[in-house]
């Protein structure tokens, strides 16, 4: 989705400044942030993107400038607007061939997204995520057309996700080969590793990072993408651990109050986030104690 991330997720406009990852990282580490994302952008739509004269107010090319941190997430649209259905299908008769044409023409276009950037700002931190694996049983973004053709084949429905993941390898591929072959061009967010962690561990969970298209994450999809990033940020040098994680346990805090007044039991739910260790913590406590509930908005 470009710069930063598109949202498209059950939460109001207001609201996306605290479930947003982009939000959810600047206010835990107190950075000024802005989010160029456009939802739906390939590879070669980013590219377009960026090289642009500014605009009236948008003044991206000026915000890439003179930024000190620059993440993208990019590539899975070249794919997921493709019908990962049909891919799902061509992989099970043990073709690639589609999925590997599309990424031969977004590689080249990510070449030229990461030489502009540096070119832009040769001192930005760049971030680059890896995409997760929306494929499960439970999942849509397989329609019934094409889990019929895939029954029809023999394949069955644990084997989704699988299929799927030989076509992501192809996809992430891409972000590892070129940091292979331009060493320090930027440092990669393994997003699709800490989806895919969580969906070992609690399937259910898994699922829940997904918004109802199974395309977009969840709300609780990009506080785990805040998550990983963070630590990336602390590994760096770029973040303060203890300070972030107060920040966020406050905005979770101020969330459940504002958002779920008389809907828990506050005290008990601030007892158990205010013990947690880690930001990881805070998001799944914080989920877990809201998972069902209505907000207000």
């Amino acid at each position: 989705d470009s710069i930063g991330e598109g949202i498209l997720g059950p939460s109001p406009i207001s609201e996306r400044d605290y479930y947003g990852y982009y939000g959810v990282i600047g206010k835990r580490n107190d950075y000024c942030y802005r989010n160029r994302a456009v939802s739906g952008h390939k590879t070669a739509q980013m590219l377009e993107y960026i090289q642009r004269e500014d605009e009236g107010a948008e003044m991206t090319r000026t915000h890439l400038m003179d930024a000190d941190i620059i993440s993208i997430s990019i590539l899975g649209n070249d794919l997921l607007q493709n019908d990962l259905g049909s891919l799902v299908v061509e992989a099970a008769n043990g073709s690639y061939q589609t999925a590997e044409n599309l990424l031969a023409i977004a590689a080249v276009d990510f070449a030229t997204i990461i030489e502009t950037l540096k070119g832009y700002n040769p001192d930005a931190v760049i971030f680059m995520q890896t995409l997760y694996n929306p494929a499960t049983p439970e999942s849509m973004i397989i329609n019934q057309a094409r889990k019929d053709q895939l029954t029809g084949m023999g394949v069955p429905a644990s084997d989704y996700r699988g299929l799927a993941k030989n076509i992501l390898d192809r996809l992430n591929a891409i972000v590892y080969e070129y940091l292979e072959e331009n060493p320090g061009a930027y440092h990669i967010i393994d997003v699709y590793n800490a989806f895919n962690d969580i969906y070992v561990a609690d399937n259910a969970r898994g699922n829940a990072l997904f918004y109802n298209d199974w395309v977009h994450p969840s709300n609780q999809g990009h506080a785990v993408i805040a998550d990983t990033m963070q630590k990336k940020l602390e590994e760096l040098g770029l973040a303060n651990r203890e300070e972030a994680l107060f920040r966020y346990k406050m905005l979770r805090y101020e969330q459940m109050l504002k958002l779920y007044p008389g809907a828990l039991d506050f005290t008990a739910a601030a007892d158990e986030i205010g013990e947690a260790e880690s930001c990881d913590e805070v998001t799944e406590i914080y989920f877990r104690l809201t998972a069902g509930l209505t907000p207000t908005y």
